[in-house]
């Protein structure tokens, strides 16, 4: 089925699902699915974008991804991120904001699922 990896009450779970709902691959074999694109070495590995401000690098793995859904529900550095259990991204040295590591500005977490989420505060 399509049962979560990591249990109901995580914020992936649903990535999770639709992910694998759209791609029924084996996780070992992840590098088959990508394309042989000559392209420069920070092309998206699933289609071969390489504009500087279109493209992250998975930090765990090196990989460079778009954020491009192309035929599927998710980006490809989302299902990347996913199906590898990674969490942090960088932007390439020549993207507007050069070669940042994403992160939260209050807590410094580099969790890219978790930024952006804001816990609501108490009206008590």
């Amino acid at each position: 089925g399509n049962e979560s990896y990591l249990g109901d009450e995580d914020p992936l779970a649903e990535i999770i699902s639709l992910t694998e709902a759209d791609n029924d691959i084996d996780r070992d074999d992840e590098d088959e699915e990508f394309h042989d694109v000559e392209a420069a070495e920070w092309a998206c590995k699933f289609c071969g974008i390489s504009d500087p401000s279109c493209v992250v690098k998975c930090v765990e793995s090196k990989k460079w991804f778009c954020n491009s859904c192309g035929s599927s529900s998710g980006s490809h550095i989302i299902q990347h991120l996913v199906r590898a259990k990674n969490n942090q991204v960088c932007l390439h040295p020549e993207s507007p904001l050069g070669e940042t590591i994403l992160e939260c500005y209050n807590c410094g977490s580099r969790n890219v699922f978790l930024l952006g989420f804001v816990p609501a505060k108490s009206d008590s």
